[in-house]
């Protein structure tokens, strides 16, 4: 359960004004994605890992919107966290594969991604762009 003042806390943040005037908001999308159509490089070792099968990713975005420039990503968290980079450690790999697969199934970018934990009332902004080799 996640108390009153953090659900508040979001709907006062910035994060939530950018959602509030968007002019399309996805939540809850599920994903099915082959793997081997992530266009991920041949360096990756998740790649590497399922090379020749039919491996099939599944998960679920937590929202998706939509800004005049590009979408946006946001995966809710509600850890216990003592500060954003252990979040950001944790779970930055999950963001990459949720944005290359809505990339795959939009036919378009997604800008930015984000997490939004809970227990520290933050929107945490998580470059994707350097962990292609690591995914």
């Amino acid at each position: 359960s996640i108390r009153t003042e953090r659900i508040r806390a979001f709907f006062n943040s910035d994060l939530y004004r950018r959602i509030a005037v968007s002019d399309a908001v996805m939540k809850e999308k599920q994903l099915f994605v082959q793997i081997g159509k992530l266009h991920l490089p041949e360096t990756s070792p998740l790649l590497q890992s399922y090379r020749g099968t039919d491996g099939i990713m599944i998960g679920t975005v937590d929202l998706l919107f939509h800004e005049p420039d590009g979408w946006v990503l946001v995966d809710y968290k509600t850890d216990r966290a003592s500060h954003a980079d252990e979040l950001s450690e944790k779970y930055a790999h999950q963001l990459g594969l949720y944005q290359k697969a809505m990339e795959l199934v939009l036919n378009q970018p997604v800008k930015q991604t984000y997490l939004y934990a809970f227990s520290l009332d933050e929107a945490i902004e998580i470059d994707t762009s350097a962990l292609d080799d690591e995914i």
